[in-house]
């Protein structure tokens, strides 16, 4: 990976999550867009989790894993991982989530044929022990809630799944990554 300059730095931030890493990484891996590094940062688990990502990254030489001090903290793994990203754009991954084959593929060809925009999203579905009666399923955005711009977000509320963000990374750095303050634990996606 020298001087690979991949166009999508896909960020993987995990804490203990060795039980789904392995089938959110293969999601990845699996993309039918293929010009990607993949950035497993981990938040010093105190499971195997750093020890899979190391056998996974020897399997893929566009992976590259990480180990920073614990914090906790969603945003400060996230900004971690991004700062070691040589991609163009940046896709975020919760280590518990997984991607349909086509994601970056459809995101990156919407991207590079509408300049105007610098950042997409997709929708997303609530999978695992939860289903369609479940109180806990999820389809987001609901047409009605889908955003398009600042003051729709302001107004409908956070619609965006952060595992279906595909941003510029230069955007990302120009208003310097997650905010890493405690409080914003858990909603750091939408103060983004």
């Amino acid at each position: 990976m020298n001087d690979y300059s991949p166009m999508v730095s896909v960020i993987i931030p995990c804490y203990n999550a060795e039980k789904h890493l392995s089938e959110t990484v293969s999601s990845v891996i699996a993309q039918t867009y293929t010009d990607w590094e993949l950035i497993i940062a981990d938040d010093f688990s105190t499971d195997d989790t750093f020890k899979l990502a190391q056998a996974i990254a020897e399997d893929d030489d566009r992976i590259r894993c990480f180990r920073t001090e614990h914090s906790g903290l969603p945003s400060v793994v996230r900004n971690f991982g991004a700062e070691k990203a040589k991609g163009k754009y940046l896709a975020f991954l919760d280590s518990d989530d997984i991607w349909m084959p086509n994601k970056l593929e459809e995101q990156i060809k919407f991207l590079t044929t509408h300049t105007n925009y610098q950042m997409v999203y997709a929708m997303s579905l609530t999978f695992g022990d939860v289903n369609f009666l479940s109180p806990r399923f999820e389809l987001l955005p609901l047409q009605h809630k889908a955003c398009r711009s600042y003051d729709d977000l302001i107004e409908k509320g956070n619609s965006i799944t952060c595992s279906s963000v595909l941003v510029l990374k230069d955007l990302f750095t120009k208003v310097n990554g997650f905010d890493e303050d405690p409080e914003l634990k858990a909603v750091e996606d939408y103060d983004l």
